[in-house]
C-alpha cells in the first residue's frame, strides 16, 4: 500500500496491532528458509495506489466551517494570533488551487530522485522529496495534512507558522508516488487529522536529518524554525 518494497517487522509479543496489520498473514521463518527467499529473484516492486482522497473542503463549505480558503488581507494573520483569539483551520490543497496557481517544483537530477526513491520509509521518503522539490527548510511539512495532498497527488500545501506563510507547490510526476505512500501509511494509523509527517518530525528529527546528510547534492538539512515536539 505504501509503495516500500521490503518491510521487515521484529515482533515481540503482539501490543495493539493497527487493525490493517493485524489482518496481514504472518510468517515465522527459519534463517536458512528467509536466505533461500532473499536468492531468489524478487517480484516487480509494489507501487503504492492513489487512495480516493479525503472529501475536498470546497470554498462554500470552508466558509460555512469557518475557514479561510482565500488569501486573507494583510494584517489578519497577526490578528488571529492574539492572546483570545482563536486560529480558523487553513484551507487544504484542493480548495487553495482554486484560488491561487501552485508554484512550478524544482528540477531535480535522476540520480537524486532514484536515491529519494530507494528509501524505506515512506514518511522519510515523502518528507525528503517534499524538501527538495520545494526547498523548503527541514521543518516546513510538520503542519502537512492530508487534505494539503490532492487526491492525484498532483498539489502539496505547506505551511508557515501562524499560518502566515502557506504556499501551493506543483508536485513532479517522480514525487507521486512517494508522497502517495506516504498517505498511505498516514492513513493506516487511524489518525486522519494528525499531520502526515509528524512521527518523522519529532524532537530534533534525527533520522530525518541522517538521511538528508546522506544526499548532500540535495543540500536537505536547512535549519528548521520549529519542529514538532
Amino acid at each position: 500500500m505504501t509503495g516500500a518494497q521490503l518491510t521487515l517487522l521484529w515482533q515481540k509479543p503482539p501490543r495493539g496491532l493497527p487493525l490493517a496489520l493485524a489482518r496481514v498473514e504472518r510468517h515465522i521463518s527459519s534463517r536458512e528458509q528467509f536466505e533461500a527467499l532473499l536468492a531468489e529473484p524478487g517480484p516487480i516492486p509494489a507501487r503504492p495506489s492513489f487512495p480516493p482522497a479525503i472529501p475536498a473542503v470546497t470554498v462554500a463549505a470552508a466558509t460555512a466551517a469557518g475557514q479561510s480558503p482565500a488569501p486573507q488581507p494583510h494584517g489578519t494573520g497577526a490578528a488571529a494570533m492574539r492572546p483570545g483569539r482563536r486560529t480558523n483551520p487553513c484551507a487544504g490543497a484542493l480548495a487553495t488551487a482554486q484560488l491561487v496557481q501552485a508554484a512550478p517544483a524544482i528540477e531535480i537530477a535522476s540520480e537524486d530522485t532514484t536515491a529519494l526513491a530507494t528509501l524505506a520509509h515512506p514518511l522519510i521518503a515523502g518528507a525528503l522529496s517534499v524538501l527538495a522539490f520545494t526547498r523548503a527548510d527541514l521543518g516546513s511539512p510538520r503542519f502537512t495534512r492530508d487534505l494539503d495532498i490532492t487526491g492525484d497527488v498532483s498539489t502539496i500545501k505547506l505551511h508557515g507558522v501562524g499560518h502566515r506563510s502557506c504556499p501551493l507547490y506543483a508536485v513532479p510526476a517522480w514525487a507521486r508516488l512517494l508522497l502517495a505512500g506516504a498517505r498511505a501509511h498516514h492513513r493506516l494509523t487511524g489518525r486522519p487529522g494528525d499531520s502526515v509527517f509528524a512521527p518523522v518530525l519529532v524532537a530534533e528529527a534525527r533520522h530525518l536529518r541522517a538521511h538528508a546528510g546522506r544526499l548532500p547534492r540535495l543540500d536537505l538539512t536547512r535549519p528548521a524554525g520549529m519542529l514538532v515536539p
